[in-house]
């Protein structure tokens, strides 16, 4: 690999003049002219690493999920960005596998970017500071910079050839900027200018509501918000809002916000207005506009009834997924459960036992990554119904999959005696699940309204699927893991602590959280439509074909490395994960074994039945028999409870990725051993 080709790279990637030095601590330790220098202080042991600026039209994703999970989202993120024809370079950030960096220059795809980095967010569960988008004036070390804690430079995924093509098309596309003259006070001045702020809804003027007015003139205590987050921004935000909504424009708001006292909006007087219009009120205003938009519906007639049949049928197989939902994995359970009940909630607004199921409405109603709503399918397959293939792609528009329920809930909800008469209301508010857990609404689900019996904590937890099992006692972290998700449910409204300490149901969320919810699904919303557009152009394929030629190209970089090291690091590579997946929970151990499988799967490598016919040959009778006999020991040595677990996820990855139960050679002398084919990994 060039190293000249490397700084002429972080020459067009980073501001010229903006570098400083950072200590193992990531403290700054001193500003430095160049990069060369600060290369050179590094050399020489004064630092541990140099950090620059990014250059204008400039963004870098930060992904530091850790492991697979971080390079399922580096891949998604590979894709996207292919598909709409995006200059990128990925490099790993040197931290460890799942952790890199994505160099892109979006163009004109930058807002759209910034949503699909809020959706993988989402998606996997993650705050943003595991994915962290950096854009033009972000601070981030270059590519020719040492690692701060490990001193290695890592070295981007492509060949010296990839990295001289790469640089070609970056001249192209970042043309070269003259040095900018101007003094930070004419940039900042500029900046500000730069930035429109956005018309809110029309409202008359009124009063700002008193708590907030007692804040801004330094007469009353800071204002609790809803939810947990009561930080100086959240609660600066929700003041921003009350000024909006008492029917102030940007520049009476601003200057509302310059006369106030004491130390209301103090985070907001810093920053400056640039900052507070960006990040503040432009906010404010998209948020409360998709609330508006999202609640202006036609509600449900009075007056409309689900028939007793379908109700009592609903009923039998929501109860039913009580005991269902141990059939499925802690990391998969309140996943599935999330898209049963949103299935049964669809059945009984509809009167119908079969309705259409199209995924992304699910990705809608839910909030889950399409892969999540695909996996939860084929759990609820043959346990709480059955997914027919209806769907029709010459009517791609009026066409979909249906899910229909199983036959035994309609036979076993005729013995039900006059069931309770229903009437179906409003769906929940769009998004109320997106930005929630699927664990909070497992829990939600278990939480009894108001006027019935409550529940002890304990219980609570068994019912909503949080223990080992349905008569385990929650350990300390399960334990935590309930107050957490109560918390979470009683910050966005939809749970209450009652006198007695125990816990009840509320329906509808506060404004704070509806607010939060309805920016959420707007943005899945929107990158639906434009999916669907693509889809129905043509231009999916497209896109799907060189996200595959990309996975491919990726996992082909990876082989290429593994295969660089040498057979010693391998070995002592192999032997540090094997020790670790066995230290794993067997739930763990057959979610990593699934993982490393669809990873290879999606790469488009060699399956599941012939790597593991390979690996069986590797082994003499001799061989074969004694570890059989080893992990038959192993397999003795677990209570009666762990082996029908452990034999319970082995046959459905056998049974997924159709692999024999036994050793498989091409040697058909070689006999079965009593546990068949079971690996460690």
């Amino acid at each position: 690999m060039s190293r000249s080709i490397i700084r002429q790279l972080d020459a067009r990637l980073f501001e010229p003049r903006r570098w400083f030095l950072i200590d193992a601590e990531q403290n700054k330790l001193a500003d430095v002219p160049t990069l060369e220098r600060g290369l050179a202080l590094i050399a020489a042991g004064n630092a541990a690493a140099v950090v620059g600026r990014l250059s204008p039209g400039v963004t870098v994703i930060d992904v530091d999920a850790g492991g697979i999970e971080g390079d399922a989202i580096t891949e998604n993120l590979i894709g996207w960005l292919i598909g709409r024809g995006r200059w990128h370079l990925v490099r790993p950030s040197g931290g460890g596998q799942g952790r890199n960096h994505v160099y892109c220059v979006p163009g004109a795809d930058a807002v759209m970017l910034r949503e699909f980095v809020q959706d993988l967010r989402i998606s996997y569960g993650l705050p943003a500071v595991k994915i962290d988008m950096r854009g033009p004036g972000g601070s981030l070390r270059p590519l020719s910079s040492p690692h701060r804690r490990t001193g290695v430079t890592p070295a981007p995924y492509a060949s010296g050839e990839e990295l001289h093509a790469a640089l070609l098309r970056l001249r192209r596309e970042l043309p070269k900027a003259a040095p900018d003259t101007r003094t930070a006070r004419e940039r900042k001045a500029v900046a500000g200018r730069s930035i429109v702020a956005l018309e809110p809804l029309p409202r008359r003027r009124s009063d700002v509501e008193p708590r907030w007015a007692a804040w801004i003139e330094a007469r009353g205590p800071v204002p609790h918000i809803g939810g947990l987050d009561q930080s100086r921004s959240a609660i600066e935000l929700a003041a921003t809002t009350a000024l909006m909504r008492a029917g102030l424009r940007a520049d009476d708001a601003w200057r509302t916000i310059q006369s106030a006292r004491g130390g209301a909006f103090a985070k907001a007087r810093t920053r400056g207005r640039s900052w507070w219009t960006q990040q503040q009120w432009n906010r404010a205003v998209r948020e409360d506009t998709a609330f508006h938009e999202a609640h202006a519906t036609t509600p449900v007639a009075a007056g409309t009834t689900t028939s007793p049949e379908t109700l009592a049928a609903v009923e039998t197989a929501r109860a039913d997924l009580q005991r269902l939902q141990w059939l499925w994995g802690p990391r998969e359970r309140h996943s599935v459960l999330l898209v049963a009940h949103t299935l049964l909630d669809r059945m009984t607004r509809e009167d119908n036992l079969a309705v259409p199921c199209p995924l992304r409405n699910l990705e809608e109603d839910t909030g889950l990554a399409r892969n999540t709503v695909l996996s939860a399918f084929a759990a609820l397959e043959n346990t709480l119904g059955h997914r027919l293939a209806t769907f029709d792609h010459t009517r791609a528009e009026s066409s979909s999959h249906v899910f229909e329920l199983d036959s035994s809930y309609i036979e076993g909800s005729l013995s039900l005696v006059e069931p309770p008469g229903f009437t179906p209301t409003q769906p929940p508010p769009p998004g109320r699940w997106a930005s929630l857990t699927p664990t909070s609404h497992s829990l939600w689900r278990t939480l009894p309204p108001a006027g019935q019996p409550t529940q002890p904590l304990e219980v609570l937890a068994q019912s909503a699927g949080l223990s080992h099992s349905p008569t385990s006692v929650p350990s300390a972290r399960q334990a935590r893991t309930l107050r957490a998700r109560l918390a979470e449910l009683a910050g966005a409204g939809l749970a209450e602590q009652n006198a007695d300490g125990t816990w009840r149901r509320l329906e509808r969320g506060n404004s704070h959280h509806e607010r939060v919810a309805s920016a959420a699904h707007q943005r899945i919303h929107d990158r639906i439509v434009r999916e669907r557009t693509e889809y129905r152009s043509g231009a999916w394929n497209r896109w799907n074909r060189g996200r595959l030629q990309a996975l491919r190209a990726n996992r082909a970089r990876q082989l290429a490395w593994w295969e660089n090291l040498p057979e010693l690091e391998r070995g002592r590579r192999r032997r540090a994960c094997a020790i670790a997946f066995s230290e794993l929970p067997q739930s763990e151990q057959a979610e990593r074994r699934h993982n490393i499988a669809a990873v290879r799967h999606r790469a488009g490598g060699r399956s599941e039945r012939e790597l593991h016919a390979d690996w069986c040959r590797r082994f003499d009778h001799a061989t074969q028999a004694d570890r059989s006999a080893e992990w038959k020991h192993r397999f003795l040595s677990l209570s009666p409870a762990e082996r029908g677990e452990r034999e319970r996820l082995l046959q459905d990855h056998r049974r997924r990725w159709h692999l024999p139960p036994t050793w498989s050679t091409s040697d058909s002398s070689v006999s079965s051993t009593p546990l068949g084919a079971v690996r460690a990994a």
